[in-house]
């Protein structure tokens, strides 16, 4: 793998890092909200399913491609 490819690889890593944290802070605020008026709106919750389900494809796709870097290493 090309030094290029690689830094491109962790880029992604960092910037897929951050869309999780974003998320997470999503959560908390709805959780915050829902105990706060006791009602966590359809809206909200079709949202955050969305948000999560995007999340993770991406991270399954970045995990392929790590695997792949990872089988690139170890074989030579």
């Amino acid at each position: 793998m090309l030094h290029a490819d690689r830094r491109a690889l962790y880029v992604e890593v960092f910037d897929l890092n951050r869309k999780m944290a974003g998320v997470a802070n999503n959560i908390n605020q709805i959780a915050r909200q829902a105990n706060s008026r006791d009602a966590f709106t359809r809206a909200e919750a079709e949202q955050l399913t969305v948000e999560a389900r995007e999340l993770y494809a991406q991270m399954r796709a970045l995990v392929m491609q790590l695997e792949g870097v990872a089988e690139e290493v170890s074989s030579t």
